[in-house]
């Protein structure tokens, strides 16, 4: 049975930091969120979504035994309901 470990929490409060201690593999949403940038890096809240959509569709395929999750503050409600679908298909 797979487990789901997620980090979540305002920048720089210490997920990565954590993470990166632990020596683990760990998926990032920001990994996803970059590919949506402007070229002043910024972007709207729509691909903002679009970005969470595509790590939490990505992370459905993923096959480990323990899986390390970094996520944001942002959009709590879809957030919980993905996470709530990631670790029941575990």
């Amino acid at each position: 049975m797979r487990k789901l470990y997620v980090f979540i929490g305002k920048p720089g409060c210490g997920k990565t930091t954590i993470l990166k201690s632990l020596g683990v593999k760990y998926y990032d949403v920001l990994h996803y969120i970059k590919r949506y940038f402007d070229h002043d890096g910024w972007m709207d809240e729509a691909n903002t979504i679009k970005a969470y959509q595509d790590s939490f569709r990505e992370l459905k395929e993923v096959q480990e035994e323990k899986v390390f999750l970094e996520l944001g503050t942002n959009h709590a409600e879809f957030v919980m309901k993905n996470l709530q679908e990631l670790s029941s298909s575990a």
